[in-house]
């Protein structure tokens, strides 16, 4: 899921909270410090229970709006970080 957020989840096959595989370099995630190995584990105030939560939590937001991450490190320490989302760019084939 690229998008808006520009990260690139992994979830496990057994559905828990996954962690984020890639950070898109200069995009909103990588500028809040979010990195790979993070768990978002709430979006405002919703639970993110597993990766579909998190793609339907940030969908249902638009470009431009400031989210509220809250974030697991790698190292096990929880934050919370101001996020605002970008559009998706599409290229058009030649």
């Amino acid at each position: 899921m690229a998008g808006p957020l520009r990260v690139y989840p992994r979830a496990p096959a057994d559905h828990r909270p996954h962690s984020i595989a890639a950070v898109s370099p200069g995009g909103p995630a990588d500028k809040a410090g979010i990195t790979a190995g993070s768990v978002v584990t709430r979006v405002d105030d919703r639970v993110i229970p597993n990766g579909n939560f998190l793609v339907a939590a940030i969908r249902s937001h638009a470009p431009g709006d400031t989210i509220s991450l809250t974030v697991q490190d790698s190292a096990g320490g929880t934050h919370t970080v101001q996020v605002t989302l970008q559009g998706i760019t599409v290229k058009a084939g030649k």
